[in-house]
């Protein structure tokens, strides 16, 4: 049994054996749970973003058919809901930045160790080593592509804008619609502190990062 123990883990191996699968279970549940809240906490976002690109493309008849709105009122409903959206993720960003940071560097150096195995593995254990670095590099993807997701759906909400049938408002409505689609052209994003978006080319990155560590351990 690998590790280091208070007693002898060749005499004690039953012992040692329960310790090192408890930590790895709860290591792994730990994992797990914090990689589902943080999810949880991206997807709310996109999902509120997906409504809000449904509602412009049809803004014009949205509140007319769901809330008996009128046109303005249905539109300042909307902008209200956006500016609420801009405000949440601004927020999340600020608490989970430096986090985001700190797990792109326990990522970058789990996948490198990863690589490592994989490189130098023997018959016997290079299955186990291939399976490791898997689902390493799946939690990371399922991080960052929710991540992304935000990118994706917040851009989109000028297309959908440009999609409705502003044309036939009054020139009051376009002057709010244009402001609108101002505001949209800058996605809303989450950070990974001072490193750069969090998006799918972070993915590059920790790749890149992952084969540096490897070089300067092949170097070793």
């Amino acid at each position: 049994v690998a590790g280091w123990f208070p007693f002898d883990a060749q005499r004690n191996f039953a012992a040692a054996y329960f310790f090192q699968a408890t930590a790895a279970l709860l290591l792994g549940f730990y994992s797990l749970t914090f990689d589902s809240l943080f999810i949880s906490l991206m997807n709310f976002p996109t999902a509120i973003l997906d409504v809000l690109g449904h509602k412009l493309e049809g803004f014009d008849v949205y509140g007319e058919r769901r809330r008996r709105q009128s046109v303005g009122a249905c539109l300042r409903s909307i902008v209200v809901d956006h500016q609420n959206i801009i405000r949440y993720i601004k927020d999340l960003n600020d608490s989970l930045k430096w986090f985001f940071l700190g797990d792109f560097l326990i990522k970058s150096y789990h996948i490198s160790l990863a690589l490592t195995n994989v490189v130098h593995a023997t018959k016997e254990t290079f299955g186990l080593d291939a399976f490791i670095l898997m689902m390493i590099f799946t939690q990371v993807l399922s991080l960052y592509y929710h991540a992304n997701e935000i990118v994706l759906k917040s851009g989109t909400l000028c297309r959908k804008v440009f999609e409705s049938n502003w044309c036939d408002q009054t020139p009051e409505l376009k002057r709010s619609l244009t402001i609108v689609m101002m505001r949209s052209q800058k996605s809303l994003t989450l950070t990974i502190g001072f490193l750069g978006v969090i998006d799918n080319e972070l993915i590059v990155k920790i790749m890149k990062a992952a084969y540096t560590f490897v070089l300067f351990q092949l170097d070793i």
